[in-house]
């Protein structure tokens, strides 16, 4: 019988995340799905929809077109998260100018309370809101919600491959994201 494994959960930098899987310090990855990691193996467990934080367009709570939202200015964070990635990333391939706040917010719960204060614009993903406000709306593409996707990535050479793909398609299960990858 194979010994029992521990899972030991680390939060840390995307990139010491990610140097530390390259060096195989870590087994498997649970991470925004920002940045390419080709020679791994990589499947999206879950996606949660995006929403735009904005005091000053708070009249509604209906979705808001990505185009109608590049006229805010953006507070971003440090990108250690993905956040800033997967912003800039949203406005570069729509061919938006990302307008941002000369500063930047420590985590997402300060950004969340700078955008509810008047600072500026801010898009999190909706499970980070830490208040209801009434400044929150879903961002939407063409009618449909925008979405940020996790992903899990592992070495696929590892000795624990099987272990990590059964372990990798519970999440994607619980999630609701089925087998695709």
């Amino acid at each position: 019988m194979e010994p029992p494994h521990d899972l030991v959960l680390r939060e840390a930098d995307l990139t010491h995340l990610r140097e530390d899987l390259k060096a195989g310090s870590l087994d498997i990855l649970l991470v925004p799905a920002v940045q390419a990691m080709p020679t791994f193996r990589h499947r999206v467990i879950a996606r949660e929809p995006v929403v735009v934080i904005d005091p000053a367009d708070s009249r509604t709570e209906t979705p808001i077109e990505l185009q109608a939202a590049a006229d805010a200015a953006y507070i971003l964070v440090p990108d250690s998260c993905g956040l800033t990635t997967f912003t800039t990333e949203l406005f570069r391939d729509h061919d938006l100018p990302l307008r941002t706040y000369p500063g930047e917010a420590s985590n997402y719960r300060v950004l969340d309370e700078w955008a509810r204060m008047g600072v500026g614009a801010a898009l999190l993903p909706q499970s980070k809101i830490t208040h209801d406000h009434g400044g929150s709306r879903p961002l939407v593409r063409a009618g449909a919600p925008v979405e940020i996707a996790y992903e899990a990535v592992w070495d696929n050479g590892t000795p624990l491959a099987a272990d990590l793909e059964d372990f990798v398609t519970a999440l994607s299960l619980l999630a609701g994201e089925g087998m695709g990858d």
